[in-house]
């Protein structure tokens, strides 16, 4: 599921556990500065060996990732005006990649979570409280 602002910029993709289809599945275009994708591959499937070179690239953003492994969480999706457009719950085996706007998170039960996002990180300016 992705969710966009009224100006049709990608707030964020929320990936469901149960949701994921055969085969690779790509979210993001390969345009985009963070690359969201989803795999379901059968037994004995072998992605070839390779490496990824070293690449001069220019990020503006930061972009997150965060996966569910046990647990409720429910986020609030914020526009660029920090207008709330959407609310959403995702649990156990899910997955969510911000890339633009605000968000806010709360736990609905204990949970356990990866964060995946770019560094360097600096807090001081990576941070925006609101």
């Amino acid at each position: 599921m992705k969710i966009f602002d009224k100006d049709n910029n990608l707030l964020a993709i929320i990936i469901k556990q149960g949701a994921i289809q055969d085969g690779k599945n790509f979210y993001t275009e390969n345009e985009s500065e963070f690359q969201v994708a989803s795999f379901s591959l059968k037994n004995q499937t072998q992605i070839e060996r390779h490496y990824h070179p070293q690449q001069n690239r220019v990020v503006s953003g930061t972009t997150e990732v965060l996966i569910v492994i046990e647990g409720k969480m429910e986020f609030e999706i914020y526009d660029k005006n920090m207008d709330l457009i959407a609310k959403e719950i995702i649990q156990s085996g899910d997955a969510i990649a911000l890339f633009s706007g605000g968000h806010g998170i709360r736990m609905l039960e204990n949970t356990k979570f990866y964060e995946v996002k770019q560094g360097p990180y600096i807090e001081k300016i990576d941070k925006k409280r609101f």
